[in-house]
């Protein structure tokens, strides 16, 4: 396996399992976002805390 390919699996392989976890307050959904063609990873919350929106961007990675 070459250094990209190995790269690619690590960061896939660390947000599915962050992604995993459920965050103790509010209605908020963890998602995950993989995008190995143009290596784009995102690990976002989305959802409600009481009466407020959330939609935050926890982790984000790309090769630029």
């Amino acid at each position: 396996m070459d250094k990209l390919a190995r790269y690619r699996q690590i960061v896939e392989e660390m947000l599915l399992e962050y992604g995993k976890r459920k965050l103790s307050n509010g209605d908020i959904e963890v998602q995950t976002i993989l995008d190995p063609k143009r290596d784009h990873y995102q690990l976002v919350h989305v959802g409600w805390d009481r009466d407020n929106w959330v939609h935050s961007c926890i982790i984000h990675i790309e090769r630029i």
